[in-house]
């Protein structure tokens, strides 16, 4: 108990952030009245500091009961010696035992009714973003019988239509807030709640929250439209036909998790295909009548839970009037009666007219099928490689891992690192342009009417710009592959017009997200990091409120073109379950007609000057890494709410380009992990000094170009009390050395073995593994031309590093690598003299007001005060002294 006293201390210190400190104040609200309010479930600091062995001893003897489990057992049972019948006897042999004490019954806590709405309202120095909460508490509904789950499903459309309308008005000219949706919560196993969450931009708190009530009083009194409800049905059907057709690939642990809620909870566990037929049955049963009915579960007069989280305005800000008006729990309550005032006069929501996507795309118009130019049939690999007419290259492997599941993934050398990094607008603008491209519609549909228009479809499509390629990768059921293809051709050939209006609220969001995130010491820390292990490359350099000023809308809109414009340069893998005829099919009639630009063209400078994009890796432009060629130690001390220490030793690491340098980069990822299973060893199980740590090697902005060397860091990240860091920075250092020295253990060999084995059996039973593995195969030094080849190559590299793996391979890693442990960066945030003395001071006065939460702001204030009387009575000391 006692060596594990300073590393729950230290768990608990990790959730004192900014988020953790506005949940346990609305936790307390929304539960008052009983214990949960006054425990949360890591417990209280003075127990946690001062509980007695016998008092922890006593609690687990008393509650962990044989009789208060239950043993879940889910598998492929049958493929062991023994099966079923074996595992079960196992159970017996080794749960079956006598309790030592008596059985205590828990009485379940009681349902408090609440008369009238309760107002938490949280303003925080170190919060990043303003928000507010609604939630609507009842007592937890069982699911029972048929009737209970028709009313689960009911509130489900409810949910999704919300919150689809909510969406909408988010993404409007002039939306009321930047985000906000509906759904069902339980926050304990007594209670569940209706809740609705909103952000928006600070000042905008009571305006945004009477917008959303607003909305769905509209619902109780006009409903839903038909469409809505419509579409929200298709998007429940559409998941249905997922899980009826998966129904024989789920995983133990979907199996075991509804298991858990059929015994902790009561839930009925039915089965896939059960409940699917149920569900679809039920569907056709509820009227749109019902559905708005749901409506009446928010219930603004009692049962009401508001929060309201704000940044916490700094004097200067107060100062120049920044920061919105306060916020009081009258204004909420003010908001409340004029949304129940406006009930009547309430007009109906304009749904407009929606038309489909393939009446979208029959409008936009498709270029002339293109053709299938060469194919390869790889049989190691069980997959196809083709090359279509306009020049894209595409990979297909069939499998059956999932049969409603299609993972595509597409990339083309060239992206950030093109551009002029001596000027900073051009990288500035560019960075946001996948943003701002989605803001505006990137397949050329705004993204609300893209929402009504995919209903009912299982599709998804994301674009990417890194530092030296450009991707765009998603997912989708076989049956809307097509679908999914449309949207690939209309992401080559739509137009994006570059509407400043519609950024304008993307731009003042992410203006206000950037001011706000320093306020968070993490945020910060961060950025001391990444500045002192790149020696300030502005490159790296995080945004500032005056870069997104600087944003050019048009520059960053003709950028994001360029990058998604020649078809040529583009590799696709696909991987799934499809028929493959109709694959070649929907290949020729979308993939191969995006039209390729000429080479004219795509060599023309713009008007912007944007550099011509490289077609291989070799022509890609690096980026420039000076890691410190000296120890650097360099302290971040910061104000903070809670005191809280934070700290990152970097190391260089550096693989030079030879034929082992794929085994080299292996080697070192098993050796890292080695370490931080030793660091766990020594800091936690040992000291009692830490709550985790991690180790890692990283390798991400390596250019990828032939012959160059590998250039990376390895890091070791870990929070601990401020008085702790230089003994563990030393422990580090020590370990690393004793490693060079001596080696692993052969029992930590054995065990990053046998886990790293595990690891890949899992992983290649999914197709986001196989996406990833062949994609990488084409994008890796190796390869030649043969995928076949380089897919081997890293496969035959796996194996033999695996099978290598011994206290002497490793120990050949960690001298080669950490050669010089000296060289290093170690960067620490830590809390200031005040925010230590003021922390102190908090915890005893909530000690004698019995529990009572303190504002440490407010401790501040007063200790600052005692703190300035103090230094002018010691320097008048010494001034008289001098005399």
């Amino acid at each position: 108990v006692e060596a594990e006293r300073s590393v729950v201390f230290e768990e608990w210190r990790q959730g004192r952030s900014a988020a953790g400190r506005s949940d346990e104040d609305y936790f307390q609200t929304l539960m008052g009245g009983s214990l949960y309010a006054s425990r949360l479930p890591i417990g209280k600091l003075d127990v946690i500091q001062n509980a007695k062995p016998a008092t922890v001893r006593g609690f687990y003897q008393k509650w962990y009961h044989p009789k208060r489990m239950a043993i879940l057992a889910v598998g492929d049972f049958e493929k062991y010696a023994g099966g079923v019948e074996k595992v079960l006897e196992q159970i017996k042999t080794i749960f079956d035992i006598e309790p030592p004490h008596p059985w205590h019954e828990a009485q379940p806590p009681p349902f408090i009714h609440e008369a009238e709405p309760k107002v938490s309202i949280f303003s925080d120095s170190e919060t990043t973003a303003a928000g507010v909460s609604v939630d609507c508490k009842r007592a937890r509904q069982p699911v029972m019988d048929h009737k209970d789950y028709r009313r689960t499903i009911t509130e489900h459309i409810f949910h999704e239509a919300m919150s689809a309308r909510l969406y909408k008005l988010a993404v409007s000219e002039e939306p009321p807030f930047y985000s906000a949706s509906t759904a069902i919560s339980f926050p304990s196993s007594t209670m569940e709640t209706m809740n609705l969450g909103l952000s928006m931009e600070e000042g905008e708190e009571l305006s945004g929250l009477e917008r959303a009530l607003t909305e769905i009083e509209r619902v109780r009194s006009l409903g839903f439209g038909s469409a809505e409800i419509e579409r929200a049905k298709a998007n429940l059907l559409c998941d249905l036909e997922a899980d009826i057709a998966e129904r024989e690939q789920m995983e133990s642990d979907s199996f075991c998790s509804s298991f858990v809620e059929h015994f902790c909870r009561a839930e009925p566990a039915m089965g896939v295909e059960y409940e699917v037929t149920l569900c679809r049955t039920i569907l056709e049963q509820i009227s749109d009548e019902d559905v708005a009915a749901v409506s009446n579960c928010y219930d603004w007069s009692q049962n009401c839970v508001v929060k309201v989280t704000r940044p916490q305005a700094g004097f200067l800000k107060k100062m120049m009037g920044g920061g919105g008006p306060t916020v009081t729990v009258g204004d909420i309550k003010a908001v409340f009666a004029r949304v129940r005032a406006h009930r009547s006069p309430l007009e109906a929501w304009e749904q407009g007219d929606c038309e489909s996507f393939d009446d979208f795309i029959l409008k936009q118009g498709v270029s002339a099928a293109g053709t299938i130019k060469s194919t390869v049939e790889l049989e190691q690999l069980e997959a196809t490689e083709l090359v279509l007419s306009n020049g894209m290259r595409v990979l297909h492997k069939h499998t059956r891992f999932l049969d409603d599941e299609v993972q595509v993934k597409a990339f083309a050398y060239g992206g950030l690192s093109e551009l002029d990094s001596k000027t900073k607008e051009p990288l500035l603008s560019c960075r946001m342009s996948t943003q701002i491209a989605s803001e505006l519609g990137a397949f050329g549909i705004a993204p609300a009417q893209l929402v009504d228009m995919m209903a009912g479809m299982r599709v998804t499509l994301n674009t990417d710009i890194g530092s030296y390629s450009r991707a765009f990768a998603g997912e989708c059921s076989p049956n809307d592959l097509e679908s999914l293809f449309q949207m690939v051709y209309l992401l080559f050939t739509c137009s994006v017009p570059a509407q400043h209006s519609k950024v304008a609220t993307l731009l003042k969001m992410m203006r206000e997200q950037v001011e706000n995130q320093w306020r968070s010491p993490q945020y910060c820390f961060a950025h001391k990091v990444t500045q002192v292990n790149t020696s300030r490359n502005k490159y790296f350099d995080s945004l500032s409120p005056s870069d997104v000023d600087a944003v050019n809308v048009d520059l960053a809109s003709a950028f994001y073109r360029k990058c998604f414009r020649d078809p040529s340069v583009f590799t696709l893998v696909i991987v799934g379950n499809f028929d493959k005829e109709t694959l070649s099919n929907l290949l020729e009639r979308y993939m191969a007609a995006i039209p390729r630009p000429s080479d004219t063209l795509l060599e023309m400078p713009d008007a912007f000057g944007l550099p011509a994009l490289p077609r291989n890796q070799n022509d890609t432009k690096p980026i420039e890494q000076n890691f410190p060629t000296t120890h650097v130690h360099e302290t971040l001390t910061k104000w903070m709410v809670d005191p809280l220490c934070c700290t990152q030793m970097t190391f260089p690491l550096r693989i030079e380009a030879s034929s082992t340098e794929l085994t080299d980069s292996m080697l070192l990822g098993h050796a890292m992990q080695v370490l931080e299973s030793r660091l766990v060893e020594k800091m936690r199980f040992d000291r009692g000094a830490i709550y985790n740590v991690s180790a890692s090697a990283e390798f991400s902005a390596t250019h990828s170009a032939a012959g160059k060397p590998i250039v990376g860091s390895a890091s070791v990240s870990f929070t601990c009390q401020p008085r702790d860091v230089a003994t563990l920075a030393q422990v580090v250092v020590r370990e690393l050395e004793t490693l060079k020295k001596e080696g692993p253990t052969t029992t930590e060999v054995e065990t990053r073995a046998t886990i790293s084995r595990r690891e890949y059996e899992t992983s290649v039973t999914y197709n986001s593994w196989w996406v990833d593995r062949l994609t990488t195969s084409f994008t890796i030094r190796y390869y030649s031309g043969d995928l076949q080849n380089s897919f081997a190559h890293i496969e035959k590299t796996r194996k033999t590093v695996l099978e290598s793996l011994s206290p002497q391979t490793l120990q050949a890693v960690f001298m080669q690598h950490f050669e010089h442990t000296g060289t290093h960066t170690l960067v620490t945030l830590k809390p200031s003299l005040l925010t230590i003395l003021a922390s102190g001071i908090k915890v005893q006065l909530e000690a004698l007001l019995g529990g009572r939460q303190v504002s440490l702001e407010s401790v501040a204030v007063g200790g600052g005060a005692v703190l300035a009387v103090s230094a002018v009575l010691l320097f008048s000391a010494a001034r008289l002294r001098r005399r």
